[in-house]
């Protein structure tokens, strides 16, 4: 349980380093009409996914934390 919580803690803390990334995506998806606001949606999302997914790769476990 300790594990999860100290990932789940690592992850919020990653994805706060890039909030300016999300801002002004989500910035673009506001203002946007149209197909240019699907493509901007999906880019967010896909982006704020990958990022998720790849959280791990980024950031790996120290070795003394074994």
């Amino acid at each position: 349980m300790k594990k999860l919580i100290k990932f789940i803690r690592d992850l919020f803390s990653d994805l706060s380093e890039q909030i300016w990334t999300f801002v002004g995506l989500f910035a673009a998806w506001l203002v946007l009409t149209g197909s240019a606001k699907t493509v901007v949606g999906d880019a967010l999302l896909i982006a704020l996914f990958m990022w998720i997914a790849t959280f791990r790769l980024r950031k790996p476990k120290d070795k003394e934390e074994k």
